[in-house]
């Protein structure tokens, strides 16, 4: 039987982002709203979400996506902007937003998504939406309620300031569940070359 390793694609996020997502947070931070906040080593934008992955099908989720980053040139997206899952009034995730500058990080993605499909893996029917998860928002009572909305109206003015990036490489990552919460790592890495 094989080994199953819980995994992700995934575009890091560049030194700066990592360093303003700390301020971010750093300024929601003191609310009683019961946020786990993203350590900023772990700031990444999710492609694809793959889940509990045998050691097999891993390889064959890393040469699709060397064909892939094969055929994809670098791109460039702006990080700005912050927002909440799924909603203002039912706050779960808090994200900083990801415009892309082009076509490519929805051709890319998109790709992806094909491609893993061809693999096994169920495709996703939601919309994509681009962004970076600084926060998770656990509401267990209605204190916590009200203080998540307090943090929500916090957000309101505080800006994150506009940031481009050029991407140059897509990630496989692992993830690992500890009680403290999950660790990832990098199986691989793929260069944008075209």
């Amino acid at each position: 039987m094989s080994e199953k390793i819980r995994t992700f694609i995934a575009i890091d996020t560049p030194p700066d982002f990592k360093v303003q997502a700390e301020e971010v947070q750093k300024e929601l931070n003191g609310n009683e709203a019961p946020v786990r906040w993203e350590k900023s080593y772990k700031l990444h934008m999710t492609l694809k979400f793959l889940g509990d992955t045998d050691t097999g099908t891993i390889d064959k989720v890393g040469s699709a996506l060397q064909d892939i980053a094969s055929e994809q040139r670098p791109f460039w997206i702006r990080y700005n902007g912050l927002g909440c899952f799924p909603n203002p009034k039912n706050p779960r995730i808090i994200w900083v937003g990801c415009t892309p500058l082009s076509p490519d990080l929805e051709i890319l993605q998109k790709k992806i998504e094909e491609n893993c499909a061809k693999l096994g893996f169920k495709q996703e029917t939601r919309e994509f939406h681009p962004h970076i998860t600084i926060g998770r928002i656990n509401i267990r009572s209605g204190k916590d309620r009200r203080a998540a909305q307090d943090l929500i109206k916090k957000m309101e003015n505080i800006t994150f300031d506009a940031l481009d990036n050029e991407v140059h490489f897509i990630l496989l990552m692992k993830s690992e569940l500890r009680p403290g919460g999950s660790v990832y790592s990098i199986l691989k890495q793929f260069s944008l070359t075209t």
